[in-house]
């Protein structure tokens, strides 16, 4: 994660959220998110989520706007095919889910560590 955060692979955060947001829209099962397929990947996700504070706090992006992005990408007809509509409406649906007391601790701890530095 060091080397990501002070390399050159920093260039690659963005296009790594991007990923995460959008490609499940296209494709069903396409999860970099899954600790099954890409358990390194979800290993790396979880660390910028969960102990980078300046990432989590003021960097990262949302989810639901990457995948906004989708809808202005054109395709020719002016909209989105309708299975990436699905799929997006489905993700939409998962962030809608409440916070467990074990999640909300995490980001406040987050957040606590971000503000102290």
């Amino acid at each position: 994660l060091w080397r990501i955060l002070h390399g050159r692979g920093h260039s690659w955060v963005p296009f790594l959220e991007r990923y995460a947001a959008q490609l499940p829209c296209f494709h069903d099962g396409l999860n970099p998110r899954d600790a099954t397929t890409y358990p390194h990947l979800n290993k790396w996700y979880e660390a910028m989520e969960t102990t980078v504070p300046a990432y989590a706090c003021r960097v990262r992006g949302n989810p639901s706007s990457w995948r906004k992005v989708l809808t202005m990408a054109g395709y020719g007809n002016g909209g989105v095919p309708p299975a990436v509509v699905r799929r997006m409406d489905d993700l939409g649906m998962e962030e809608g889910w409440v916070q467990t007391e074990e999640e909300r601790c995490r980001d406040h701890g987050l957040w606590d560590e971000y503000r102290d530095t």
